[in-house]
């Protein structure tokens, strides 16, 4: 989800929103956005969310998600376009989700990184299931290759 009013609205009103809305306790409810922006490191939480690199918009979007307490999460590509500090702290943030217990369906095209975050990986090829396990399984199969680089692909070619 985009970050709504993202050039006004800081992390901390964001984070509000999606807890209660517009006519809860602003004090009760504003602290309970302090406590989830903390939890999933989201530090800048009075700067505009159009003023934050992509990564820590990425985050608050991650934070406001998880304000709603759900069961999963479900997160397309949220790497993309984030520098160096915006993917450790994303990474982060989905590793306390799991840690948790709460479920994390994670899409993106970053193999290493996803083997690093995964528990299991489902790789697709054309919308059919090419593989489906433990990531280091995974990163090892012939379907990887097939999927990556084609079936004419040779090892040391």
């Amino acid at each position: 989800p985009g970050l709504y009013g993202h050039k006004i609205t800081s992390p901390l009103h964001s984070l509000w929103w999606a807890i209660k809305g517009p006519f809860e306790n602003w004090d009760r409810t504003a602290q309970r956005a302090r406590e989830i922006a903390a939890r999933y490191s989201v530090t800048d939480v009075e700067s505009a969310c159009g003023d934050l690199s992509l990564g820590a918009q990425r985050l608050v979007e991650v934070a406001r998600a998880m304000a709603t307490e759900p069961d999963v999460l479900l997160l397309d590509e949220p790497f993309a376009g984030a520098d160096h500090d915006g993917i450790a702290a994303i990474s982060g943030a989905v590793r306390s989700i799991a840690a948790q217990g709460k479920g994390v369906v994670l899409v993106d095209h970053n193999v290493d990184l996803i083997a690093a975050l995964a528990t299991k990986i489902v790789l697709l090829n054309f919308g059919s299931v090419a593989f489906y396990g433990p990531p280091q399984e995974c990163l090892a199969s012939d379907a990887m290759r097939e999927v990556y680089f084609g079936s004419e692909f040779e090892e040391g070619a």
